[in-house]
């Protein structure tokens, strides 16, 4: 029983303050229509601004978060693009490789020594070129991995999230879709990600052939293959100091 004490006089302040409250109005529209009215105006006026901004501001998002929608579909479809791009480069080192691995195991000595050699700067051209193509593959992934981030900011705004409000009815349903959009966006370039970084380990590992080729050529052409080898170091280490 104490312990409805307290909510209890809590209730009876509350109708008190609205008894009075009540009381006075009815004075002032009694004594003061004119003002009372008015006051009534105002009152309303100030509630439909409040309620049209309301809108206004879920409009706007809807609006922002429709040509959010529209730049991921972009977006992933440049992503799309760009896996493929990644996924045809990939085979295109890997085959690579195992023509220089083809090479390696069944050329050797000084009789062979021009064509290794020849193939030797042909494959740290052709490494070169995948480094640079790796290197371009990065920044794009980068720049989508940024605008996806940016399709979420604006996916949370939407939301509501940042006031602690969750969407209803036709928003929610509406916001669930856009909310299936950025999870796509997300799944694809995650998936660009993980091919980069596949495409990164396959270049790296077509590097190590061909210098392992340049190991192979002084190892086995004998006088011709250590002379090449020494003035290939050589040149190497002047361009570094250079």
């Amino acid at each position: 029983m104490e312990e409805l004490i307290g909510p209890l006089l809590v209730l009876f302040l509350i109708l008190v303050v609205i008894g009075y409250l009540g009381y006075g109005l009815s004075w002032v529209a009694t004594h003061y229509p004119i003002l009372f009215w008015l006051g009534v105006a105002v009152l309303l006026v100030a509630l439909s601004a409040y309620i049209y901004r309301r809108y206004q501001r879920k409009a706007e998002l809807v609006r922002r978060a429709d040509r959010s929608v529209g730049a991921a579909k972009i977006i992933q479809a440049s992503a799309r693009k760009t896996i493929g791009e990644v996924s045809r480069k990939r085979q295109e080192v890997i085959n690579a490789r195992k023509k220089v691995e083809s090479i390696k195991r069944d050329s050797r000595g000084e009789a062979n020594f021009h064509m290794l050699a020849a193939k030797h700067f042909e494959s740290k051209q052709i490494a070169d070129g995948y480094y640079r193509s790796m290197r371009g593959f990065a920044v794009s992934r980068d720049a989508l991995a940024e605008q996806a981030n940016e399709f979420g900011r604006h996916l949370k705004e939407l939301t509501g999230a940042r006031k602690g409000k969750s969407p209803r009815g036709k928003m929610a349903d509406y916001v669930s879709s856009v909310k299936a959009t950025a999870s796509e966006l997300r799944r694809t370039v995650d998936e660009l990600r993980a091919d980069v970084a596949s495409l990164r380990t396959d270049v790296e590992s077509y590097n190590d052939l061909t210098r392992n080729l340049k190991l192979h050529i002084r190892d086995t052409c004998g006088e011709r293959g250590r002379r090449w080898y020494r003035e290939l170091e050589e040149r190497t280490r002047a361009r570094k100091d250079s």
